[in-house]
This record gives structure tokens, C-alpha cells and sequence, in this order.
């Protein structure tokens, strides 16, 4: 594909309005370096059906936004409606990239638009025993020109057929600089923030507040039907407090409340072949993490993360971390953790995939 020509369909979990830290919403803009980028709403194919045909009426507003940008607030774009792409689709080498979260309506897409270059990211969710649409992950990936793997765990799972590219999680580290330089006060000791999901360890969170009963903990985030009981026990004891989810623009400002971030999760076989996008955002603020054991995640150097099991032990490496911050909140440890999240810059994430899809910024 020539880059000046190159046109690139982005698909995978996005909401306009609320955008959360998500791996397609994150590269798009630096797809943009290389191609003209149309980011696809990720909806149903007979939700998609039903737009598109009223689009291409001049009815409603499209279901296709022209990247120009990205922000605080993710992708900045302009509508682009169905008629003008079909144009550029005829008119110019067509790239579609498919996020594993959006694989059905990426499958649908890549039979429509039948594209020169597919390339298929696929992260933790496949290793899942229940995994969704095993069909259409294993469809795509084998149809894929560029096919990306989170880790090693969820290339395994794709097999036989491997990787093109290993590429895990990544952060913006200049999303986060302002919670970094925050000199306190900090209302809180430890925080959660983030989808309270089965991959939530919420006995250690449990441990950690009722044996540091003096110590404030906020949560933050949503919680499905199931959990909502655990949650609520949780969020009754007199030192824990519980808010909504927060959009991704105001995600360094709840992080720079807390002392220590914490991450606990489940055994669950997504969990343990999951590299969290919340690490490296935890990461960028500097501040010490508590994090039980993660196999799928990129290593980091000793002492980055206070690595615990769960539990009781988890909760004294939670009183480790806090004694850490008090004594030197903007020290050696918190400039190691800052150093490690600059090395995973979605930045870098999203220009070796170009790279093994032949597409170069422009200019190169």
C-alpha cells in the first residue's frame, strides 16, 4: 500500500461521547501518520445494516468519522458519510484494522469491503474458556495480512497460524504528567479505578481497607449485576467510598487523589493472559502500584510493582507501598515506574504495526 494513497478503517470499541482509555481509540491518531483513517462505530451488523442504508438516504448522522486528530478526549474527527467513502474505497488501496472486541462487526466488514491489507489485534478475552465468537477470531486471524498478539498467552491461543507482531499495552504518558507532578494533598491511601469485572480480586480489596481501617480507599468505576453485591459490602465499610466511572479525560485527575493503585485480579484465564492497559496508565502517574501477579504482562524492572498474592498478603504489600510514598513521593521508585511507561507508548504500539502492514509516516 503507498502511504500517501493508503486508507485505513478503524474498528473496535468506542463511545463518542464517554471515550474510555481503548487500544483503537488510542492509535488511531498515530495511525494518522501513515494513512487517512475512517473510524467505523462499532455497532451490530443488523444495527449497521439499518445506518447505513438510512446514511447513504442522507438521513442520519454516519456511521463513519474521518480522523483529523486526538486529544484529552480521544480522536477528534468529522463525519464522513457512506457515499463519500464508497468513492474513496474505489479510488485508492483500502487497509481495514480489526480490534479482537469488534470481531463480528470487523468479519462483516472485511467480506463487504473485501480490503488489500487486514490486519486483526487480538488481546486477552480469546484465552477465556467462554471467549465470544470463537469462529470469527479464528476467521479473521487466519484471513489477516498483519496479525498482532497481546502476548504470548493469547498467540498461543490463536495457534497453529502465528503472529506477525507481539505488541502489548501501551499508555499516552503525557495523558498522565499532571497527576506525576501532583505534590498532594491525597485524600485517599489506596485506589481502584477502573471495570469492576470477574477479573477483580475484591476479597484482597476487602483485606486491604478493613486492616488499614485508619487509611481512605476510593473505587471507582462501573460494576456488573454480579459483582454488585461484593461491591456494595465493600463500599460499606466507613473508609471506602465508591463512585461512577469517570471519562478517560478525567482519569489523571482521580489518580492524582490516591497514594497507592491497586490491582488485584482473579485467576481467571483472561485475567492471568491479560497485559492491562491500567498498569501503564497506574505506571505513568508514578506512584506505587500493588498488583497481584500478572503472567501476560511485559516485564519490568525490579521494584516497579509491588507484586503480591492475594489476600492478607496483598494487603501488607499495599502497607509496603504507602510507607514508600510518604516517605519519598517523587523519588528514585517513582521515576522508574514514569521511565517504564514511556517505554510503552501507544505512540510506538501503533507505528510497529504500520510498519509490518508496508505503511511508513509520511514522508519516510
Amino acid at each position: 500500500m503507498t502511504a500517501a494513497q493508503s486508507l485505513l478503517l478503524a474498528v473496535g470499541i468506542f463511545d463518542w461521547h464517554h471515550p474510555l482509555s481503548d487500544p483503537v481509540q488510542q492509535m488511531a491518531p498515530h495511525f494518522a501518520a501513515a494513512a487517512d483513517v475512517v473510524f467505523v462505530t462499532p455497532v451490530r451488523r443488523r444495527t449497521l445494516d439499518i445506518r447505513l442504508a438510512a446514511d447513504l438516504a442522507g438521513g442520519i448522522p454516519p456511521v463513519f468519522w474521518r480522523v483529523t486528530g486526538g486529544g484529552p478526549h480521544g480522536p477528534t474527527a468529522s463525519p464522513l458519510s457512506g457515499r463519500q467513502l464508497y468513492r474513496e474505497i474505489a479510488s485508492r488501496p483500502l487497509g481495514l484494522y480489526v480490534n479482537s472486541y469488534a470481531a463480528d462487526l470487523g468479519g462483516e466488514l472485511a467480506t463487504m469491503l473485501d480490503p488489500d491489507t487486514l490486519i486483526y489485534d487480538v488481546y486477552e478475552h480469546v484465552v477465556a474458556p467462554d471467549a465470544p465468537l470463537p469462529a470469527a477470531h479464528q476467521h479473521l486471524w487466519e484471513a489477516a495480512a498483519v496479525r498482532v498478539a497481546l502476548n504470548d498467552r493469547v498467540a498461543a491461543a490463536m495457534a497453529p497460524v502465528p503472529p506477525t507482531v507481539v505488541a502489548g499495552a501501551a499508555v499516552d504518558p503525557a495523558h498522565f504528567e499532571g497527576a506525576a507532578r501532583h505534590p498532594g494533598p491525597y485524600p485517599y491511601a489506596f485506589g481502584f479505578v477502573g471495570n469492576f469485572a470477574n477479573w477483580v480480586d475484591m476479597a484482597s480489596l476487602h483485606a486491604t481497607a478493613q486492616s488499614l481501617p485508619a487509611e481512605r480507599m476510593l473505587l471507582v468505576g462501573p460494576c456488573p449485576p454480579a459483582l454488585l453485591e461484593a461491591l456494595r459490602a465493600l463500599a460499606a465499610l466507613p473508609n471506602v467510598e465508591w463512585r461512577p466511572p469517570v471519562p478517560y479525560a478525567d482519569l489523571p485527575r482521580v489518580l492524582s487523589e490516591i497514594e497507592v493503585l491497586l490491582l488485584p485480579r482473579t485467576r481467571h484465564p483472561a485475567a492471568s493472559a491479560s497485559d492491562p492497559l491500567k498498569l501503564y496508565d497506574y505506571l505513568a502517574t508514578g506512584r506505587p502500584i500493588v498488583a497481584t501477579p500478572l503472567p501476560g504482562a511485559a516485564p519490568l524492572p525490579p521494584g516497579t510493582v509491588y507484586w503480591s498474592e492475594p489476600g492478607a498478603p496483598f494487603a501488607d504489600a499495599a502497607r509496603l507501598a504507602l510507607a514508600e510514598h510518604r516517605e519519598s513521593p517523587r523519588g528514585a521508585a517513582a521515576q522508574a515506574r514514569i521511565a517504564a511507561a514511556h517505554r510503552r507508548s501507544w505512540r510506538d504500539r501503533a507505528q510497529k504495526i504500520l510498519a509490518a502492514a508496508g505503511l511508513a509516516a509520511r514522508g519516510d
